[in-house]
């Protein structure tokens, strides 16, 4: 497993902070990484990050909400009302990478999203774990121009979620940008978009080290990562069946507006 650096802390500390939470209530909300997709290539269903927290945990119910391709707006919309009645003790969220994927990204609205999410959770007495997006430019193939443009997009996501949160109480923020090594394939799916079997463990242990240790002890090991793996040809099949077909859906608003913001980036910087 890659060693995981040391981050700064960024955390909220809640009300109920130095109460310990038995087995707690745990709900995950966000989009395809919290539902789990490149935890498992094979048939067999994916299980997710979320999952091996809430394992870690001995939780005595966990939900996952996430759903594929999932908005901020959506997880406002569509899981936080779901999530509140499930009355959680601890709330996992990530999003934000679908809204960077597309042409009418705006961070502002990203983070607003997010303030509210976790506005209603925390008051509903949640305590709330944002995993913010890792740098896209680490990690996905293709033209350095277009990974800068989606990676400054991630920065200002990130940015915009930590403004919104501001002080509230209740709230901890984990940081994977550095910690999950690009060049490390072996922590990734192989859209490269996606953490892979042992990416997800990853981000469970950042977790699990950025929670206080004293509400929620870890009572089990995070789960092994699966010792079978994909072979290429699996791989393959995986990419025709379901990467390119979202490649196509996403090309119709997410390639004009890059192919628009790297010729304007281009051009600024042959008049240097």
């Amino acid at each position: 497993m890659t060693s995981l650096a040391p981050e700064p802390r960024i955390s909220r500390d809640h009300p109920a902070a130095f109460t310990a939470v038995g087995r707690p209530r745990v709900v995950a909300l966000g989009d395809s990484v919290t539902v789990g997709v490149g935890d498992q290539v094979h048939a067999g269903g994916n299980l997710g990050w979320a999952a091996h927290l809430a394992t870690a945990l001995d939780a005595s119910h966990f939900a996952n909400l996430a759903t594929l391709g999932a908005r901020a707006r959506d997880v406002r919309d569509r899981q936080l009302a779901s999530a509140i009645a499930l009355r959680p003790d601890l709330t996992t969220l990530v999003v934000g990478g679908n809204d960077v994927l597309r042409g009418d990204f705006d961070a502002a609205s990203v983070g607003r999203d997010v303030g509210v999410v976790c506005d209603a959770l925390t008051r509903a007495g949640s305590h709330v774990v944002i995993v913010l997006l890792h740098d896209p430019r680490e990690s996905l193939p293709g033209p350095r121009i277009v990974r800068g443009v989606l990676a400054r997009r991630a920065r200002a996501a990130n940015d915009a979620i930590i403004d919104c949160i501001g002080q509230s109480v209740g709230v901890t923020f984990v940081d994977p940008r550095d910690r999950l090594a690009a060049a490390d394939r072996s922590l990734w799916h192989v859209d490269r978009m996606h953490p892979g079997p042992l990416g997800h463990r990853a981000i469970t242990r950042m977790v699990i080290g950025e929670l206080d240790a004293t509400r929620f002890p870890v009572r089990q090991a995070v789960p092994i990562a699966p010792t079978r793996t994909s072979s290429a040809a699996r791989q393959a099949v995986w990419l025709v069946r379901h990467g390119v077909p979202w490649f196509a859906k996403r090309s119709r608003d997410l390639l004009p507006e890059l192919a628009r913001v790297c010729w304007t980036e281009r051009h600024l910087l042959d008049r240097y």
